[in-house]
């Protein structure tokens, strides 16, 4: 199949990208610049036509394409991309992630951290749909204001970025610091902290709360809420 045209569509899933639509020996290919692990790489993940029909025959609710074509290769984009880092053992399996995510991106619209009771709810439309407890940084009480104060900051932000090593280890990356947050460092002369994270822990520490200003779940809990929630979620974080 020959296409004679280029166009690109941007979308956010697990990753912000491009699909650009060219023509290689015969069968379309369709690349996407994919932006992974904080924005500091990218790279084309491809996805080919005869991709593309397979996965449409797989799928008799989808013999009807019309309107439907970006979508598929946005799945295909974000399937090659967890397998060719190890996030998934084969295409079958990412492909399934992948729908599991498009299918329920949209069942938590907020995540609310209250750093005084040490919890994490799941908000959908105000209604609390699941809590987590956590832990936060080594000095947790009030708003951070410097690199390596050991506060957690306070405010809102959102999940900008999804890491991922092995198929059961996620982190999410938070987008702190914001200009009140940068403003408030500023005014004191301080460089404001960075790599803010939502992540896993093995066990019960030493000390209740131990990280250097992020926010850490059980790894039970951060593979549960990794089924919940996806990039551009927005995260309130409060006293």
């Amino acid at each position: 199949m020959a296409i004679a045209y280029k166009t690109t569509l941007y979308f956010i899933f697990l990753f912000y990208g491009g699909v650009l639509i060219a023509s290689a020996q015969g069968d379309a290919v369709y690349v996407v610049n994919t932006q992974i692990l904080e924005g500091k790489h990218i790279e084309p993940i491809g996805v080919t036509e005869k991709q593309v029909q397979a996965y449409i025959v797989l799928r008799p609710g989808l013999r009807d394409t019309t309107g439907k074509k970006l979508e598929i290769i946005k799945t295909l984009a974000a399937a090659n991309m967890l397998v060719k880092y190890g996030a998934q053992p084969d295409l079958a399996s990412a492909i399934a992630k992948v729908e599991y995510y498009n299918q329920h991106k949209n069942d938590v619209d907020k995540i609310l951290v209250v750093k005084h009771q040490r919890i994490m709810h799941l908000m959908k439309k105000g209604k609390i749909l699941k809590s987590y407890p956590i832990a936060l940084g080594w000095n947790p009480v009030g708003q951070k204001y410097a690199e390596g104060d050991g506060r957690t900051p306070e405010g809102i932000y959102t999940f900008d970025t999804r890491t991922f090593y092995k198929q059961s280890l996620n982190s999410f990356h938070i987008s702190y610091p914001n200009t009140a947050d940068k403003a408030r460092s500023a005014a004191r002369g301080v460089k404001t902290g960075t790599n803010i994270m939502v992540h896993g822990t093995d066990g019960p520490k030493k000390k209740k709360d131990f990280t250097n200003g992020c926010i850490a779940l059980s790894n039970t809990h951060l593979a549960d809420l990794a089924k919940r929630v996806f990039i551009g979620t927005v995260i309130e974080i409060v006293k």
